[in-house]
């Protein structure tokens, strides 16, 4: 489709041309009527000063070269970028006239913000200028100057510089303390498949060896046995290491509108990296599940979450809402960790879209004696009759002693301190 410019800039246009076609006009009436050298002099002396005007914005154009102090910026959400641009004329012209569009991208690469800044360059000399703008949601975001004009003397001509001044701004998510993780009795237990114990007058054994047929050990076992009047046993040393997995969706409802929905994004990355940094402190087995850009299920074991937290969020895949479904969300991400050999025993979900098949596998993850919670993203203007329509959805999981939380996606400095409440603060 082609792009209909403004009617104010249509008129200026047009106003320019006519104001072109009068000066002509005034400037030929001495060539119809003085038929020598001196009646085209107005017409040629107007043609060089435009020649010369245009040489001259050429000239500046050519050595004109622009400085960033802002390059790979970071910021913690919710900070202020300063955005600083030096312009270095390096001709002996005078430019009167500059005009910089500068622009910042959203999380789904849109412009999100622009300013228009309007300056003169002076010859041999830098001009600075600079903006700042309120970084109030997790990403890397492209920074800089999306187009640069020029005029010339007589404001007839301009020219669009194509001098790169973009760079990126990484804001970082706030990493908030956690009171309490539940961290009971049930989440210490191992998988069934993981450990089994033999019970024998009394006394445990771990790996009690199984004999097959033609075993040469089995005689030796058998003699021991009989000279130490006990069972031969071979014991296996099993760590009893507690392991965490945490799965971060990054699928939503459609009913959200933007704004809602990078506060969701926000609300996942920063409550899913939280738990992480809380878990690290006390054991070492952790790891992050998530949906990357490429739309595939991706696997992090993570230790330090501070020192990885640019990479996660350039890896991240952004909110998406109603889905399609070559798109991995909670379930798919949870029947592929259950298929893993070394499945974890301790599993925690964070998303703001829960089904009834992922209340299910939830289900079925605590029937297979491994613990299982819930942490659901909530909009800040939810109402309370939403509120219970969610937990009587939820029902399930209490039935079965499952721990879920509701997190709102305002006010999280006061939210995070309550991770461990069924009700936000």
């Amino acid at each position: 489709m082609k792009k209909i410019g403004k009617p104010s800039a249509i008129l200026k246009k047009t106003g320019y041309v006519l104001l072109m076609v009068g000066i002509i006009v005034v400037l030929a009436v001495p060539a119809v009527y003085i038929n020598t050298w001196y009646g085209y002099f107005p017409v040629i002396f107007f043609g060089l000063i435009l020649l010369l005007s245009w040489l001259s914005l050429c000239r500046v154009n050519q050595k004109l070269k622009i400085h960033s102090g802002s390059e790979n910026a970071e910021c913690v959400r919710g900070g202020l970028i300063s955005v600083n641009l030096t312009m270095e004329n390096g001709s002996r012209i005078f430019c009167p006239k500059m005009v910089a569009e500068l622009f910042v991208t959203d999380l789904f690469w849109n412009n999100d913000f622009s300013s228009k800044a309007f300056f003169t360059l002076p010859p041999k000399a830098n001009t600075n200028m600079g903006f700042d703008v309120d970084m109030n949601h997790i990403g890397v975001y492209h920074v800089g100057m999306e187009e640069l004009k020029l005029y010339d003397f007589l404001g007839f001509f301009r020219k669009k510089t194509s001098l790169n001044s973009e760079f990126d701004v990484f804001v970082k998510p706030r990493i908030y303390p956690l009171e309490e993780l539940y961290d009971t009795e049930e989440m210490t237990m191992e998988s069934d498949q993981n450990e089994r114990a033999t019970t024998i007058n009394g006394n445990d054994y771990i790996g009690v060896r199984e004999y097959e047929r033609g075993d040469s050990m089995k005689q030796i076992h058998w003699k021991l046995s009989a000279h130490t009047l006990g069972y031969m046993t071979k014991l296996y040393e099993q760590s009893r290491q507690k392991s965490y997995t945490v799965i971060l969706d990054f699928a939503t409802i459609a009913s959200y509108n933007r704004e809602q929905l990078m506060d969701i994004n926000d609300c996942l990355i920063e409550t899913s990296l939280s738990i992480i940094d809380e878990i690290a402190k006390q054991h070492t087995s952790t790891a992050l599940i998530f949906t990357n850009r490429e739309k595939q299920i991706q696997r992090r074991g993570l230790r330090d979450v501070r020192a990885q937290m640019l990479d996660l969020i350039r890896n991240f895949a952004v909110i998406t809402p109603d889905p399609s479904p070559d798109f991995p969300d909670a379930l798919e991400m949870m029947i592929e960790e259950n298929s893993q050999a070394n499945r974890s025993t301790n599993v925690i979900i964070c998303t703001s879209r829960v089904t009834d098949e992922l209340i299910m596998q939830m289900v079925q993850i605590k029937r297979q004696r491994r613990s299982v919670e819930l942490y659901e993203i909530v909009p800040a203007v939810i109402n309370s009759r939403e509120l219970a329509h969610k937990r009587a959805r939820l029902s399930a999981l209490e039935e079965v002693k499952i721990p879920y939380h509701f997190i709102r996606t305002s006010e999280y400095e006061r939210a995070k301190n309550n991770l461990n409440e069924e009700e936000p603060a």
